[in-house]
C-alpha cells in the first residue's frame, strides 16, 4: 500500500479518517475496470500514477485517474512473449517479466520500448521474477533459480532446487533474494540466497506441513519479509534470527495467493475462493474485514492497494474498490 502522489497528500484529515473508517466497515464503491472473455492469471503493479496489468502475452500500462479509475486506451502495450505472462515487476524505470514460453523480457517503463529479451531462460515456464536493478532473478517450474545480468542478459548463476519455484523477491538492499518453492521435497520452502556468491543465507519454514508451498513474498525491510501460500497462513520472518515472528491464519482455511502491506500494521491477503480479500491488523493478529469482490468465485491473483482504493485482479476481470465514497 503506497500513497498515490498528489491525491492522498492533499486529502484533509477529516477525509482521511472517513476513508480509514470505510476500510474497516467495508463501505466502498466497486467498479469493474476490465472484463476478459477468457480466464487469465493477471498480475498487477502500480507506480507513479500508472497501473500495469498483464493480459495474456502482453502487459498494459494505463494512466490512473484521480478517482482511481484508469484512462483508456492503454498508454503502452508491452509485447514480446509468445505465451502468457506469468509474473512481472516494476523496478526503477523498467518492467521485467517472465512468461510461460520460458523467456524473460525487459522494457523501458517510460517509453514502452524493449530493452532485453532472453529466450529459453528456463526449460519450463518462468513462474516468478524479481530484480535488484543490477541483476534479474527468475524462478521456474523446472526447479531452478537463475541470476542474470540486468544489462547484458548474461547468466550469472543457477541454483538447482528440489521443488518447483513459485515465488521470488529481491531484498531492498540488493545483496540477497528470497525464493519460495512447492514445499514437497524440501524441508524448507522459503530460503534466502546471497546474490554475489549464491550461498544459502537462511532456510525458513521448516515447520510448514508438506506441500505448503510459498506463493508470494514481500520484503518490508532488508531483515523482514512476509510470505503466504498453500497452508492458509501469512507469516513474517526476521532473517536476523531466522525465525517466524508473526503468523496470521486464514479464518476460512483458504489458500492465500497474494499479499500486500503498508509496511506498518495493515496487511491485505487474496484467497483462492470466492474472490475474497481479507484486511488484517497485525497488532490484533486477526482479520478485521472481508471484501467479496464482483460476486464471483475466482481466486484473487494480485492486489495493489492505495490509501483510498484497492485494485483486485481476478481470473476474468480487474476491479477497483474505492473507499473514498460517502
Amino acid at each position: 500500500m503506497s500513497a498515490h502522489s498528489g491525491v492522498w497528500h492533499s486529502t484533509s484529515a477529516r477525509d482521511k479518517l472517513r476513508i480509514s473508517v470505510n476500510w474497516l466497515k467495508g463501505q466502498r464503491k466497486e467498479t469493474r475496470l476490465l472484463r476478459y472473455p477468457t480466464r487469465h492469471l493477471p498480475w498487477l503493479q502500480a507506480s507513479d500514477g500508472y497501473l500495469w496489468y498483464s493480459r495474456g502475452s502482453a502487459i498494459h500500462c494505463s494512466v490512473i485517474h484521480p478517482n482511481g479509475c484508469i484512462v483508456r486506451p492503454a498508454l503502452h502495450v508491452l509485447e514480446g512473449h509468445a505465451d502468457d505472462v506469468c509474473h512481472f515487476v516494476h523496478i526503477d524505470s523498467h518492467i521485467v517479466s517472465g512468461g510461460r514460453d520460458g523467456s524473460i523480457c525487459v522494457w523501458s517503463a517510460t517509453t514502452g520500448q524493449p530493452q532485453l529479451h532472453i529466450n529459453n531462460s528456463h526449460t519450463s515456464e518462468v513462474n516468478c521474477i524479481s530484480s535488484s536493478g543490477s541483476a534479474i532473478f527468475s524462478g521456474s517450474r523446472d526447479s531452478t533459480v537463475k541470476t542474470w545480468s540486468f544489462h547484458s542478459g548474461k547468466l550469472l548463476n543457477t541454483l538447482h532446487l528440489e521443488d518447483r519455484v513459485w515465488s521470488i523477491a529481491a531484498n531492498p538492499n540488493g545483496t540477497s533474494f528470497a525464493c519460495g518453492t512447492a514445499g514437497i521435497n524440501s524441508l524448507f520452502p522459503l530460503r534466502v540466497w546471497d546474490v554475489e556468491t549464491g550461498s544459502l543465507l537462511a532456510a525458513l519454514g521448516g515447520t510448514h506441513r508438506k506441500g505448503a508451498g510459498v506463493l508470494d513474498i514481500r520484503y518490508e525491510s532488508p531483515y523482514t519479509l512476509l510470505s503466504c501460500g498453500y497452508d492458509s497462513c501469512i507469516r513474517m520472518f526476521d532473517t536476523r534470527i531466522n525465525k517466524c515472528v508473526m503468523e496470521l491464519a486464514d479464518p476460512n482455511d483458504s489458500v492465500v495467493y497474494c499479499i500486500a502491506t503498508d509496511g506498518r500494521y495493515g496487511v491485505l491477503s487474496g484467497t483462492a475462493r470466492h474472490a475474497l480479500v481479507h484486511l488484517w491488523d497485525r497488532r490484533l493478529r486477526h482479520s478485521v474485514q472481508m471484501y467479496y469482490v464482483s460476486g464471483c468465485n475466482s481466486p484473487v491473483y494480485s492486489i495493489v492497494a492505495e490509501p483510498s482504493w484497492m485494485y483486485v485482479a481476478l481470473d476474468m476481470s480487474i476491479t477497483i474498490l474505492n473507499f473514498s465514497c460517502y
